[in-house]
């Protein structure tokens, strides 16, 4: 009976840049749930998401009637940005 060998003793490179990939999805995890989303804009004025883990953005000031969706998070656009107050939090 032979036995095959682990996989990183076949392809050390290979497993060595997966195990770089994934701390890095690991590392880029933890900064969202600290709340340091990459943002990306979308067609909607005032929405954005996180291109990394989905959440949504709504900016108080480009869409003050709306009610915020769970998970949704306070985002002040590009536009508003100056009229934010320092007790209002950070964007």
């Amino acid at each position: 009976m032979s036995s095959k060998p682990p996989t990183s003793a076949v392809f050390p490179t290979t497993a060595k840049a997966l195990q770089r990939r994934l701390d890095a999805d690991l590392a880029r995890m933890a900064r969202c749930q600290q709340g340091e989303h990459r943002m990306q804009s979308t067609q909607s004025a005032g929405v954005v998401i996180c291109i990394h883990c989905r959440t949504l953005g709504i900016c108080p000031a480009c869409l003050p009637w709306s009610a915020f969706p769970d998970r949704a998070c306070q985002v002040w656009c590009r536009v508003h940005e100056h009229t934010m107050q320092p007790e209002e939090g950070t964007p």
